[in-house]
């Protein structure tokens, strides 16, 4: 079927083909499945680092590659059009951060430079960067939003604040129009639980469910330290809308994106035995994921102009991970890398 183009006036009814980079991870197949349901077209590129292939329908086009590898994004950007760019490669963790800054600046910033490069070239002037929570730092007091100002602690943070200022410049320079989506922890699946986090990955709902189906037997708790959980439906919903948004914007915007609700792992313990009717057990000793730094969010904003209604909450985010771990119990699990 021939694509059908409108002026941007009209953003929200044109067909359009999305370049979505790090597009086979958890965030990125969510996406894609997204993008291809509402008639939209994807291209991805991910190097499977973290993704998997077979998240991805097999007929879309995927690159196996770095999204920073300037030759091979130059064949990519050849070949096919392409009408805005998500970035939602970057790595996650700020703890494991320190211990690798080498991994991190050349994924995170350096991969992420030789990306924009290429698209300003090929005239690829959207861009939706898939930030993180992290760029604030951890000595926050209020309720974090838009204006707050960032103190990043960790290569992690530095990176994110680097991309973001990198952004501006070319906003400026090269007439880009850019989102930045600042996420904290996600968690569930789709709606028909066709996909979801990848039993094993560094992810805390992920980690629950793998207890409560068996193939995991405890997690490791220090404390009780409490999580701000946001259910992969709205962090998709977010881009998706921000996609549009990107027709009629000259400049840049940014938004929180979280539950906006503080809960104690204690709690989302509870919630999450209650859904799966079994025991999650626990054992003390350093938690073996490294989550978004508990804060507080005030996403006004993003209810505002992106959701148009308040996030799901965490009984729909458990309920659609154990769905999700039901209908694939033979899943084997992946632990090499980090979630995209």
């Amino acid at each position: 079927m021939p694509r059908v183009r409108v002026p941007s006036l009209a953003p929200f009814f044109y067909t359009m083909r999305i370049l979505v980079v790090g597009g086979a991870g958890y965030l990125g197949s969510h996406l894609v499945r997204e993008l291809l349901k509402r008639g939209d077209e994807a291209v991805v590129v991910d190097n499977l680092m973290t993704g998997r292939r077979e998240f991805l329908p097999q007929k879309i086009p995927f690159f196996q590659m770095d999204g920073g590898l300037a030759v091979g994004m130059e064949d990519v950007l050849r070949k096919y059009t392409i009408d805005a760019c998500v970035v939602c490669s970057l790595l996650n963790g700020g703890t494991r951060s320190l211990e690798m800054p080498f991994h991190y600046y050349h994924n995170n910033f350096i991969a992420v430079f030789y990306l924009l490069q290429m698209l300003v070239k090929h005239g690829v002037r959207r861009v939706i960067l898939s930030s993180s929570l992290d760029i604030y730092g951890t000595d926050v007091s209020g309720p974090v939003d838009e204006n707050t100002a960032t103190n990043p602690a960790t290569p992690l943070g530095k990176t994110l604040s680097q991309c973001e200022d990198f952004l501006d410049d070319l906003v400026h320079a090269e007439k880009l129009s850019c989102i930045v989506l600042r996420m904290g922890n996600i968690g569930g699946a789709a709606g028909d639980a066709n996909i979801g986090p990848w039993p094993g990955s560094n992810n805390l709902v992920a980690a629950l469910m793998d207890v409560a189906h068996g193939s995991r037997e405890y997690i490791s708790v220090s404390g009780d330290p409490a999580f701000d959980i946001l259910h992969i439906s709205d962090a998709v919903e977010a881009h998706m809308v921000s996609l549009r948004r990107l027709g009629n914007l000259a400049g840049t915007e940014t938004f929180v994106l979280a539950s906006g609700t503080l809960l104690p792992l204690s709690q989302i313990i509870a919630r999450a035995e209650n859904i799966t009717h079994r025991k999650i057990r626990t054992q003390d000793g350093e938690i073996p994921f490294d989550p978004i730094p508990a804060m507080r969010t005030d996403v006004t904003l993003a209810v505002q102009e992106l959701w148009r209604r308040a996030p799901l909450d965490i009984d729909r985010v458990l309920y659609g991970a154990w769905e999700w771990r039901k209908k694939f119990p033979k899943a084997n699990a992946f632990v090499s890398g980090y979630d995209s």
